[in-house]
């Protein structure tokens, strides 16, 4: 691990200083656990073909020529939390973990996100595209040994620096007010993801790698997506009017809890000091519902910090700030 840097203890003392958040009393923040997986990596590129420009890339004679997806389905994720290593173990893993498809989630025997598209594919076609696949990993893991290891180990080491320094989840915790129901988070560091996700056997996230390790953006995205889920965390369904005000919204193809976890990102990362105070996330998007919400969320954080009776957590805050924008 490495030592903290002197400007990342001084950031962290002016987050403290700024007095962003509360304590939420009696809300515990688990542990985080930092994960990497050769076979998991070896899948994502598999299944989705997401060379990256920061690797050379890895296309051995008859590789290209395999057969791929167009889902995201959440092997790889799965893989990478239950810690398979070997090949011959994946049929067996797969065919019992995700004998759900082409359901997107399944809430028993544990829950589970299968798939981040809209159209799963069926399980068949996910084992065809990995038994295809099996010849190519042994030379997948020299070419990760040697091109990809260094970039997730540095990142994975950022990580850690930045938790022991900010405690980034205690923060998410603290400015939602709301608990995540898990003994530990999983961390898990994916240099062929796409972007960002999340899963809930374990509790997990899942993000590919920043030209400069920033744990609080993307922790403060994905974390708050599994404080409002129905299995780790509190549904924003149950709020009184929260169902009806989110088929409004969708109308308006506005996603509150999208939206509400991309001003988390910004907020997590400014309160740890790694991003400019004066950003706003309502700039970086286009005009439109979602970028009313925003500011509308922008607008009255200091009053929502300062007032825990009126908003008890970020779910009464952002549904009474989409109903202004939708009703």
């Amino acid at each position: 691990m490495m030592q903290a840097s002197r400007r990342l203890v001084l950031a962290g003392g002016l987050s403290l200083a700024a007095g962003a958040a509360r304590p939420a009393p009696g809300l515990r923040a688990p542990p985080l656990t930092f994960v990497s997986n050769v076979l998991a990596d070896y899948l994502q590129l598999l299944l989705f073909r997401l060379q990256r420009d920061t690797f050379p890339p890895f296309g051995p004679p008859g590789f290209a020529e395999l057969p791929t997806l167009d889902e995201l389905v959440s092997v790889p994720e799965a893989v990478a939390s239950a810690g398979v290593t070997r090949y011959s173990a994946l049929r067996g893993f797969i065919g019992e973990a995700f004998a759900g498809l082409p359901a997107t989630r399944v809430a028993r025997p544990r829950p589970r996100i299968l798939c981040y598209s809209d159209h799963p594919p069926d399980l068949q076609a996910v084992q065809k595209v990995v038994a295809a696949g099996e010849p190519y990993f042994e030379p997948f893991k020299a070419y990760w040994e040697k091109s990809v290891r260094p970039a997730v180990q540095a990142q994975i080491d950022g990580w850690r620096q930045q938790d022991a320094t900010f405690h980034p989840l205690r923060k998410v915790i603290d400015l939602q007010r709301l608990p995540l129901r898990a003994a530990r988070l999983e961390v898990v560091a994916m240099p062929f993801h796409p972007s960002g996700s999340g899963n809930y056997t374990p509790p997990a996230i899942f993000s590919s790698l920043f030209e400069k390790p920033n744990l609080p953006w993307f922790l403060g995205h994905e974390a708050s997506h599994l404080i409002w889920s129905e299995a780790v965390g509190t549904p924003f369904a149950r709020q009184a009017e929260a169902a009806h005000l989110v088929q409004l919204a969708k109308a308006k193809k506005l996603d509150p809890e999208e939206t509400m976890c991309l001003f988390m990102q910004a907020q997590i990362s400014k309160a740890c000091g790694l991003s400019k105070p004066d950003l706003k996330m309502s700039a970086r998007v286009d005009a439109g519902p979602q970028r009313q919400l925003l500011v509308a969320m922008e607008d009255g954080w200091d009053g929502y910090l300062a007032d825990a009776k009126r908003w008890p957590h970020l779910q009464t805050y952002v549904l009474e700030k989409t109903k202004a924008v939708v009703a």
